[in-house]
């Protein structure tokens, strides 16, 4: 109950909308509380928060759980699990794709999440690796170089007779773009206003993987991340490098909690593998 207070962020959305889960959890709370002779929750508006008394002990339990769920696998001789967390580009052409040939024997549970929740979650233990930009990762978080994200402008072959220059093959062809207004995105539109591209923006989406699909239906192109080359053949799409992109690419890195090295006996190994295998 604690870390599921602790994860979802105050006791309203842990608990829901029942009344009395809600009570419930107030009441085990309180409970800990008087056991504890320390005070675990605030008010903060309409809703109760923990502490920074109440984060300590969550994540104090939520140690001991995973160490308990650990030592029930070892003695029942069953894999025990970790977790990895990665935005959804990464999981589906990098790290989806390459942990059949990790080995390893443990299970992985793999989590679509946002750099800020990665790294949030690395801290308070509630995630055991993570995949995101080398700046994001803080003390006491540790981490791996994997590689660099750099991007392309994929199109079909089918609609040119020759290899096109980026400036063509975007005036030629409608876009799939990313929605919302993300550093990509800027860039790609500066870049776009300041050489007077024409640029025809037919599909927005929320990931690259959507906009990877658009591009294998022959009727758009789309800027993506080069690992997406998997999904985009060399024989029926052309990879043109966008240099005004690639000036400054991104340090993708595994980051982990060194606590979860210390506290979980496969974890150093998982993180050698893992940093080995996912490295592009």
């Amino acid at each position: 109950m604690l870390c599921e207070v602790a994860e979802a962020g105050s006791i309203a959305r842990a608990a829901g909308e029942g009344a009395a889960r809600q009570s419930q959890f107030s009441r085990q709370l309180k409970e800990l509380e008087d056991f504890f002779e320390v005070e675990l929750t605030r008010r903060q508006g309409k809703v109760l928060v923990l502490t920074d008394a109440g984060r300590e002990l969550a994540q104090i339990a939520r140690e001991a759980i995973g160490r308990l769920h650990d030592f029930h696998a070892r003695a029942s001789a069953q894999p025990v699990s970790f977790s990895i967390g990665a935005g959804d580009s990464l999981l589906q052409w990098l790290v989806l794709p390459r942990l059949a040939a990790l080995r390893t024997e443990v299970n992985l549970c793999v989590l679509n999440l946002r750099t800020a929740e990665i790294t949030n979650r690395l801290h308070d233990l509630s995630l055991d690796f993570g995949l995101v930009r080398r700046e994001a990762v803080s003390a006491p978080l540790k981490c791996a170089p994997l590689g660099k994200m750099e991007y392309a402008l994929f199109c079909p072959r089918s609609r040119f007779d020759k290899v096109p220059d980026v400036r063509r093959a975007i005036e030629t062809l409608p876009l799939a773009m990313q929605s919302g207004d993300g550093v990509f995105t800027r860039q790609f539109r500066d870049w776009a206003e300041k050489n007077g591209v024409n640029v025809r923006v037919k599909i927005e989406c929320d990931a690259f993987p959507q906009a990877s699909r658009t591009v294998q239906s022959g009727q758009c192109a789309a800027i993506l991340p080069k690992i997406a080359r998997g999904d985009l053949p060399g024989d029926a799409f052309w990879e043109l490098d966008v240099p005004f992109l690639n000036k400054k690419p991104r340090q993708v890195c595994l980051a982990w909690n060194p606590r979860t090295i210390r506290l979980r006996s496969e974890a150093q190994e998982l993180a050698t593998h893992l940093a080995a295998a996912l490295r592009f």
